[in-house]
């Protein structure tokens, strides 16, 4: 007897999710963890509470050097069941929140400072979301197996973590009337205004007189981390605090929290991989680890790392035209000692190689290449027009290039866009993001994956690549040939030797 169209079973299509959690085990500092556990959330929820926190510190941190400061967070970023209890983490002063005044601005976070003092660190489970697409991504696939078979030192990892962290002393810092008048970014942290209310201000932007002046009257202190050159302080932050020693401790325990937690992904084989949505790069637990804790990666698995001399700047040649400034063509890309071409600019009696001078004249060489560098990341990455120290030299040497950066940064001639730029004042924050999608497409997209279509294994960590050694006269070449395709020139130094 035949079925009829009523009695037939019908077939229910379900649909498959659009990416997979992946959880990940991390370390906290003790009394956060306590306090999280305090409110019994249940282990789904405490999971969230500890993913949204990891986020949120990492973030300060990478921005400020602190992880307790005020971060613009928005709701997209949290994770999926924030609602259920986000506002009790609030109530509980484990997180702080103030709320945009602006419609469509996020809301600014931070994480109570008074838990993230402590030398003992617990363990913790975060999770992340893994689009299936990504998963599917070719250069996914070549990422996870270059991870795979990578040996991760724990040991000496962890050694050194501990090392950076004791090795931050108040000899780092300047603090109240020892610091530099200027205009500064401030980082609040923990500090409190006289009625005893928690201070979120207005501006991060004062005088560095002003911020003194007040926190004196408050009892309170600034400090300013000691750049390598004082004559360069914009892009440094105050940091107001309660006092130098607690200061300290909390930078010591920040420093700690951020490294073991970074190792602490690598040791797990975090598959965390996703592209910036504002300039595409590929951010992966090796991109944010610190160049000491890489370095040691590096030498335990006899890697050879291929980037592109003074990079940035590189590509900077490239997008404006050797018919823009033939010279700085020259200097940035083609022979890639823009530093040098400007050091020797601002101090003529230097030397680069010990056996070409005298000690002292080499040790100038080092001073003025500093100041070459941080002239060059006001320019490429500061406000039109900046007025820094040994401007004139770059627009004497340099000066259709100089002039073209200004442009570029008054104008955002490609329509840049990005949360951080809301007004036009922010449009000089264009030409950084152009270079770094830039970057992005030539070593991820254009390197990294001919890499892996070819089976060679490699690390990306933004503006270079990182293979074994006997890899490396391959892909050179690779890089040789991209930069036809692209129709780049730059130098890429082969050191050391194999």
């Amino acid at each position: 007897m035949g079925t009829t169209q009523a009695t037939k079973k019908r077939k229910i299509r379900r649909r498959k999710p659009r990416s997979e959690k992946r959880a990940v085990i991390t370390t906290m500092p003790n009394p956060l963890v306590m306090a999280v556990k305090e409110l019994d959330l249940g282990e789904a929820m405490e999971r969230g509470v500890f993913t949204l926190l990891e986020n949120l510190m990492s973030y300060s941190y990478r921005e400020t050097g602190r992880m307790d400061s005020p971060m613009r967070f928005c709701s997209q970023l949290f994770p999926n069941n924030y609602n259920l209890w986000i506002d009790e983490i609030i109530d509980a002063k484990i997180l702080f929140k103030k709320a945009s005044s602006i419609a469509g601005r996020c809301d600014r976070y931070r994480v109570n400072s008074d838990l993230l003092t402590s030398e003992s660190f617990e363990k913790v489970s975060t999770s992340f979301d893994i689009p299936h697409k990504t998963v599917q991504n070719p250069i996914y696939k070549g990422y996870m197996r270059s991870f795979e078979s990578l040996d991760i030192p724990l040991e000496a990892l962890m050694q050194k973590s501990k090392d950076i962290a004791n090795g931050i002393t108040l000899h780092d810092y300047l603090t109240n009337d020892h610091i530099p008048i200027g205009r500064y970014e401030i980082n609040y942290g923990k500090a409190k205004s006289k009625n005893g209310k928690w201070i979120w201000p207005k501006s991060g932007w004062a005088y560095s007189k002003t911020i003194v002046e007040n926190a004196k009257d408050d009892g309170h202190f600034v400090m300013l981390k000691k750049p390598d050159d004082l004559e360069f302080m914009s892009d440094l932050k105050l940091n107001y605090t309660e006092s130098p020693h607690h200061f300290i401790e909390l930078q010591k325990g920040f420093s700690r929290q951020y490294n073991e937690a970074s190792i602490k992904k690598l040791i797990n084989r975090s598959p965390e991989f996703k592209r910036n949505l504002t300039n595409n790069r590929l951010d992966n637990p090796f991109s944010n680890l610190s160049r000491e804790l890489w370095k040691i990666i590096v030498d335990s698995n006899n890697l050879r790392e291929l980037d592109a001399a003074n990079s940035q700047y590189a590509l900077l040649a490239n997008k404006m035209g050797k018919q823009v400034d033939e010279p700085f063509y020259n200097a940035a890309a083609r022979y890639g000692k823009l530093y040098e071409a400007l050091a020797r600019r601002i101090n003529p009696n230097i030397s680069f190689h010990l056996g070409k001078g005298t000690p002292e004249q080499f040790a100038a060489g080092k001073v003025a290449r500093n100041k070459a560098k941080g002239l060059c990341m006001v320019l490429a990455f500061g406000p039109a027009n900046a007025d820094v120290p040994y401007v004139d030299v770059f627009q004497k040497l340099y000066p259709n290039a100089y002039d073209w950066i200004n442009w570029y940064k008054l104008e955002n001639p490609e329509n840049i866009k990005s949360g951080s730029m809301t007004t036009e004042k922010d449009n000089y924050k264009a030409l950084s993001i152009s270079l770094q999608i830039m970057e992005s497409d030539f070593w991820v997209d254009g390197v990294l994956a001919e890499c892996y279509d070819n089976n060679i294994l490699a690390i990306s960590r933004h503006d270079s690549i990182s293979v074994y050694a006997k890899d490396r006269d391959e892909v050179y070449d690779i890089i040789k040939e991209k930069k036809r395709e692209y129709g780049y020139d730059f130098r890429v130094p082969l050191n050391p030797p194999l």
